[in-house]
């Protein structure tokens, strides 16, 4: 079967002038729209995978902003707790400091009142009372202080960025424990104080021998 031609088709239809050795033509030109269609297929290609590219960095992307959320609500969680106990330790100070103002107030009764061994009998239960109150919540915190800082150490080895911030609530915890420490030792040498006091001052007898003493002590304490 031969290829027919038409002169009129210019630019159209193209003649292989070499021999053709086969039945079938082994030979053609492609034409600009088919070089263009397979350009823009090959430039459609490009553009896939450039997005599925794009699509797997966002993903990445995500996660990682995802793990970083994480740690910030771990973070604001941790430091959350730690208010909390910074509250609870005010609210303990501010306890302490009302039990040294009873104290002082203790004083000034037993000055005037001639009952003051009873009063000082029932204030010092209270004390006492309020003393092991305190102590249990104390050893409660304590307790806590111990579970935070293993907490903070965890999270240091996971959250290397945190580091400062962990040394920095160790280190107020470390203040805040010592402060409380210092404080109970304060109120036990004053409790063993009035406790010996009282002692001293059950009969009748040392406590008109021992009033003058008193007295005097009461007046070098407001004097200190």
């Amino acid at each position: 079967m031969g290829i027919y031609f038409k002169d009129q088709l210019k630019g159209k239809l193209y003649q292989n002038k070499g021999h053709i050795k086969a039945h079938q033509q082994s030979e053609f030109y492609e034409s600009h729209v088919s070089i263009w269609m397979k350009q823009q297929q090959q430039i459609n290609d490009l553009m896939q995978r450039s997005m599925e590219m794009m699509q797997r960095q966002s993903r990445f992307q995500e996660e990682r902003q995802r793990e970083k959320w994480d740690q910030i609500n771990v973070q604001m969680k941790q430091l959350k707790e730690d208010k909390q106990q910074e509250k609870l330790m005010e609210k303990l100070l501010a306890k302490m400091g009302q039990i040294e103002e009873n104290q002082n107030n203790l004083k000034q009764e037993r000055e005037k009142d001639k009952h003051f061994q009873q009063q000082v009998q029932e204030q010092m239960n209270q004390l006492m009372q309020q003393y092991r109150q305190m102590e249990e919540q104390l050893e409660n915190i304590t307790g806590q202080i111990e579970n935070q800082e293993l907490q903070a150490k965890e999270t240091s080895q996971r959250l290397e960025e945190q580091e400062a911030i962990t040394q920095k609530i160790v280190r107020q915890l470390d203040f805040i424990r010592s402060i409380i420490f210092e404080r109970t030792s304060y109120v036990t040498d004053k409790m063993d104080e009035y406790f010996q006091y009282v002692k001293d001052a059950i009969s009748p007898s040392a406590l008109h021998r021992n009033r003058p003493l008193f007295e005097e002590k009461v007046e070098k304490e407001k004097i200190n």
